[in-house]
């Protein structure tokens, strides 16, 4: 979108949806914000609807994590449009597999989750290192934290999901839970275990948190005290 305000004043370039690029973009990296909803609103007025953008935003991303290094320009292009015909093509066989994939890891996740129902929320944790394919596999670990959250809250319910991982903690949490703050979180632990190298970042409710091996069990004690006070 800066590309094309920059050239707006070159002359013959082809017609390019830039409002519906930037819809997949914040679509994608979860953006909130005022514009954000203006280029959905656009996107929206130009024929495409919120579920194509998050399709299509969903197929990037899976794209993205298979052909790794790899630039991929022709299959991303695809997919944001260039050629429409195999845009729908290639849509409809990534939503197929997908949907498998997002299945198979959620039966996974929670049939080895331990699962706690707090007063006002539930509260669990995944031994995600444990229940992931492979090192590569899709959905990659943050993801399939996500995808156990986004369980939880279609049920109805408030949570807090935790991927434990040998060095480090995915989490997600419903916005409900305002005490929940992954950063305030990450500030007791470099209080309580200053030798545990602790480090990471993200937002309130959607982060993680990297530590050395040796402190796992120090950092969950910490975690479930966290949780037990909120």
């Amino acid at each position: 979108e800066i590309g094309n305000l920059i050239a707006m004043e070159i002359k013959n370039l082809p017609d390019q949806n830039f409002a519906f690029i930037a819809a997949v973009s914040g679509t994608a990296d979860k953006v909130a914000s005022d514009e954000y909803k203006k280029y959905m609103s656009i996107a929206s007025h130009k024929g495409f609807s919120k579920e194509f953008v998050q399709q299509v935003a969903k197929a990037v991303d899976y794209e993205a994590h298979i052909l790794g290094p790899t630039s991929g320009r022709e299959l991303v292009q695809d997919l944001l449009g260039k050629d429409e015909k195999k845009q729908h093509k290639h849509l409809a066989l990534i939503e197929k597999q997908l949907e498998r994939l997002f299945k198979a890891q959620l039966a996974s996740c929670l049939h080895y989750a331990q699962i706690e129902e707090k007063k006002h929320f539930s509260y669990i944790k995944v031994p995600i290192e444990d229940v992931l394919s492979s090192r590569n596999a899709y959905p990659p670990r943050g993801k399939a934290i996500g995808i156990v959250q986004q369980h939880f809250n279609d049920q109805g319910k408030k949570a807090i999901t935790v991927g434990i991982g040998k060095s480090s903690f995915n989490f997600r949490a419903s916005t409900e839970i305002e005490k929940f703050d992954v950063h305030a979180f990450m500030d007791l632990c470099k209080k309580k275990v200053p030798y545990a190298q602790i480090n990471g970042g993200g937002h309130r409710v959607a982060g993680s948190v990297t530590f050395v091996a040796a402190a796992k069990e120090e950092v969950e004690n910490i975690l479930d005290e966290y949780v037990n006070g909120l």
